[in-house]
């Protein structure tokens, strides 16, 4: 558990309100979750230098309060996580336009947390594993293994660390 509460119309983790104008369509810390399990990728942002964030679209797994993101041992992302670990990212888990009414129906989750890579080989292999499950279901875990043997050395997994999260829909799908 993530230690998500709601008080009054607002989502709390840690005493950090993130207050939603249309509370009528704020999703519970559940459905939160199920959008989080169902959808397959989201929007990293982190932190320049410059005050500009950097966005990235990533494929994810959740699991236990946490995501957890493969990527490569090096690049501009993993340059700005080790200057700032505070990051974003935001889930679209349905967006279909509904031009008869002017509006979008629309599912989303956003998050805020702090993202670290992952050191400990035993948390990396089952974040692996994770993915691997996710993404490549019809591969029998002896295929997987064998793929992230392969591919160990250069790989780098990232988790991210929930500390709010906020689930709004559109009033329509409220009904």
């Amino acid at each position: 558990e993530i230690g998500v509460r709601l008080v009054g119309s607002e989502m709390c983790i840690r005493d950090s309100p993130i207050p939603m104008r249309r509370h009528r369509q704020q999703l519970s810390q559940q459905q939160s979750i199920n959008l989080l399990e169902s959808s397959t990728s989201g929007t990293l942002s982190l932190n320049q230098p410059d005050g500009f964030p950097y966005q990235v679209p990533l494929s994810y797994v959740y699991t236990d309060g946490k995501l957890y993101f493969h990527c490569a041992q090096s690049g501009y992302k993993l340059d700005l996580l080790r200057q700032d670990d505070r990051a974003g990212f935001c889930v679209i888990a349905q967006d279909r336009i509904c031009p008869e009414r002017y509006t979008t129906f629309y599912q989303s989750v956003v998050l805020r947390g702090r993202v670290r890579i992952v050191e400990q080989p035993d948390e990396k292999m089952d974040a692996v594993r994770k993915l691997c499950a996710r993404y490549v279901p019809l591969d029998s875990p002896q295929s997987h293994q064998q793929t992230i043997d392969k591919e160990w050395s250069s790989l780098c997994i990232l988790c991210f660390e929930i500390e709010q999260m906020s689930g709004k829909q559109a009033l329509e799908l409220c009904q």
